[in-house]
């Protein structure tokens, strides 16, 4: 199913990301780079072996920023972003996402295998409409990272060879000390480049900020990041009452005028 997928390619691409680092040099005990790879490795550990070792993951993240929708070929429409998702998941087949913000809000829940059926099932929901579809979803949704270290090895050298980092020092977030790390390309016509925070001794990302052309584009904030903590079976019940249930094409093209409407009241601002 695609929205699993898409959770798992974000969190696989923040991995890659962070593993970008350069042996520059840092007026703090730890280098960037030292910092960066705590944080790398943590993440990777808990995904290797079908990530058995990652019980369940509860996580509140807002992004906010701009993007282009591809629209037909080779057509865009830039759009603003400011959505809030809450996430939590539990092994093997349990799953809660809620999305809300100014593209609208869906949340999508998967309790297990369906009775009937005994194939794992979702349910997506729409609030605003009080619609609902149920899809079909993975046998486990945390292992659909592909398990390549090998690859995974390479991809880092290739990054490291076009990267450069640099160690701000540290700075207060609400929700800790963290360390303030600089990510450039060594091409000096790459006029972008990131900035992540690490909680210090945690070394989870605590922050992302994206700039092009010294303006800020995107800001990815992890408000709650919390692994492997309890969370009851009925966090992933879905509650469908007064709900009309729709087809899994019907829900998409609702999700999809939804989108647009809010992308041309925006225009008209």
């Amino acid at each position: 199913m695609k929205i699993f997928k898409s959770i798992i390619v974000l969190i696989s691409l923040f991995m890659l990301l962070i593993s970008c680092s350069n042996s520059g040099k840092s007026k703090t005990p730890e280098s960037a780079r030292e910092i960066l790879e705590k944080t790398y490795d943590k993440y990777s550990d808990l995904f290797k072996n079908d990530a058995k070792e990652l019980k369940t993951i509860d996580a509140k993240i807002t992004v906010k920023g701009g993007a282009n929708l591809p629209m037909g070929e080779g057509g865009e429409m830039p759009m603003e972003i400011d959505v809030a998702l809450e996430m939590k998941a539990k092994q093997p087949q349990m799953f809660y996402l809620d999305i809300s913000g100014n593209l609208g809000n869906a949340i999508l829940v998967a309790s297990g295998k369906d009775g009937e059926t005994g194939k794992p099932k979702a349910t997506l929901m729409l609030p605003s409409t009080k619609q609902f579809a149920v899809l079909d979803a993975p046998d486990n949704f945390m292992n659909q990272i592909p398990e390549d270290e090998q690859e995974e090895e390479q991809k880092k050298e290739e990054i490291l060879e076009k990267a450069i980092l640099e160690h701000e020092g540290m700075v207060n977030l609400k929700n800790g000390r963290a360390h303030k790390i600089i990510i450039k390309s060594k091409n000096p016509s790459e006029n972008s480049h990131v900035v992540v925070y690490i909680l210090d001794k945690k070394w989870d990302p605590a922050r992302l900020e994206m700039y092009e052309a010294g303006e800020n584009k995107a800001v990815v904030e992890f408000e709650k990041l919390d692994l492997n903590k309890n969370i009851s079976d009925r966090e992933f019940m879905p509650n469908t009452e007064g709900y009309k249930e729709v087809t899994q094409n019907q829900i998409v093209t609702i999700i999809m005028m939804q989108v647009m409407a809010s992308m041309m009241q925006k225009g008209q601002e």
